[in-house]
């Protein structure tokens, strides 16, 4: 009977066992469905943002003549990150200011 009984507890320990790491593995695949919806969100917003600076001209400071170089950075950075983000569609063309300042500069501005 101790037998039986060594037996019995055993396929318990085993059932719980099974069932504690069924239900972490189902947590755990919800957690990374969550962050990755999440990501996804993010990535997206990331997209749009990046697609709204790209096509920015350029102006030019009264008093020195020249375009700042910040501004020709972030909108040269914002094109690049938008094609480093596989983001979908096209990317307008550059505003003609910005690809003269952007060749001044030597950066990138396709």
């Amino acid at each position: 009977m101790a037998d039986l009984t060594t037996t019995r507890s055993a396929r318990l320990a085993a059932a719980g066992l099974l069932i504690l790491t069924l239900l972490v593995g189902a947590g755990n695949l919800w957690a990374s469905w969550d962050e990755t919806r999440s990501v996804q969100h993010a990535a997206a917003s990331s997209c749009r943002f990046f697609a709204d600076l790209a096509p920015l001209p350029i102006t030019t400071s009264p008093a020195t003549g020249k375009a700042s170089l910040l501004g020709v950075k972030i909108v040269s950075d914002s094109r690049l990150a938008w094609r480093g983000l596989g983001c979908p569609g096209s990317l307008p063309p550059p505003a003609p200011s910005f690809a003269q300042w952007a060749k001044y500069y030597r950066l990138p501005y396709r």
